[in-house]
This record gives structure tokens, C-alpha cells and sequence, in this order.
């Protein structure tokens, strides 16, 4: 028996979806306008796979790269990214707004700050949402900073109580992160973002 004389079962064309019936056992699609369009296809996937494993070769020299400076950024803003989705149905902490300004934006602010105790930066207890003009607009003011660092405390202490508040306060335990330390809290609060994203979505 020739192989032309073999009945091939019907298959379903890889590129339009209609039955049809094979005139080789491989044969994957209809005819020539579907197999032009359908190479066309396998080619274009596999040069998105090249330039996806080109991209992600290039990061991956990028993180080797990446000194300790670098390293602490990206754990901070994984971290600070966390806080703000943590707090996303809390009132800031030291004015207790819940709505923004057209220039306003929500902040991971610190009771203790990074300037003045920075062992105490990834310190959950110690981070908070806060609107950005009470974060970022009190340095220069000193009556300012004490209002809005008395008002910090004040509703830190509502929300947390007063134990874990002293916890905080009295917190000075030497910290000094390496690289691999740095990597871990990213790893660990990015997958925390991206659960809390998933949750909020459903």
C-alpha cells in the first residue's frame, strides 16, 4: 500500500480553525494561503521568544552589576510599594485624610525616619501610608515636623497600641544588611505586592 493510499483522519487547520483532510500525516493547515500565514506566525513567535530571553539575559547582567546601593533601592521600593497597598483602605496616618490633591501622592512614611534611625527602615510596625505633604513637606520645618511627628504617634498608637508603638520606639537593634539580605526583602515584598494586587483585583 503507497502512502498516497492511506485515509488520514480529519484534523483541524493551525491557522483558520477548519476541518480538513491531510494529504500528509504532518500536514498541520488547509492549504498554501494558511501555511504562508501560519510560518509567518511561527516566525514572528520565535523572534518574540529570542527578544524575551535577549531581555531577560540582559537583566540578568544588569543584577550582576548592581552594587549595594542599587541592591537597598530596589528592596526599599518593593517594601515602601507594600506599605501603600497594606494601608490602601486606611486614612494617611498623621492627618488622617483619605482623599489627595491633584499634587499630593501616598507615601510609605516612617514613624522613625530612614535619616535618623535607618536600622529601622524595613521595620513593618515603623512604616505607614502617609499622604506626601506631611512625608516629604516637614523637614524644613521644624514646628511642623513635631506636630506631624506628635500626630504620627498619636494615631500609630490607635491603630497598632501602645506596646508595639514602644516596641518601635525603643527599637535599636544594629542592623546591617548585605546584598543577599537586600535580595531576599525584595523577593519577599514583591510577591506580597503582587498577592495584594491579585486580592484587590478579584
Amino acid at each position: 500500500m503507497k502512502l498516497n493510499d492511506i485515509k488520514l483522519k480529519p484534523k483541524t487547520c493551525k491557522q483558520c480553525g477548519d476541518k480538513f483532510i491531510p494529504q500528509r500525516p504532518l500536514q498541520m493547515v488547509c492549504g498554501a494561503p494558511c501555511a504562508i500565514a501560519y510560518g509567518n506566525k511561527l516566525k514572528a513567535r520565535k523572534a518574540a521568544d529570542t527578544a524575551k530571553q535577549e531581555r531577560q539575559a540582559l537583566r540578568e547582567r544588569k543584577e550582576k552589576l548592581k552594587g549595594r546601593k542599587e541592591w537597598e533601592k530596589d528592596a526599599a521600593r518593593w517594601f515602601n510599594k507594600w506599605v501603600r497597598l497594606r494601608d490602601a483602605h486606611l486614612p494617611c496616618i498623621s492627618c488622617g485624610r483619605t482623599e489627595l490633591t491633584y499634587l499630593e501622592a501616598w507615601d510609605c512614611g516612617h514613624f522613625r525616619t530612614v535619616g535618623s534611625a535607618k536600622h529601622m527602615q524595613f521595620i513593618e510596625d515603623n512604616a505607614h501610608k502617609q499622604c506626601s505633604t506631611d512625608n516629604r513637606g516637614s523637614e524644613k520645618y521644624i514646628q511642623k515636623r513635631e506636630r506631624i511627628a506628635k500626630a504620627y504617634e498619636e494615631n500609630l498608637r490607635l491603630r497598632i497600641g501602645d506596646e508595639r508603638v514602644d516596641a518601635v520606639k525603643n527599637d535599636n537593634t544594629t542592623r546591617h544588611y548585605t546584598i543577599e539580605d537586600f535580595k531576599a526583602i525584595k523577593s519577599k515584598y514583591k510577591t506580597l505586592c503582587q498577592l495584594l494586587e491579585k486580592e484587590s483585583q478579584s
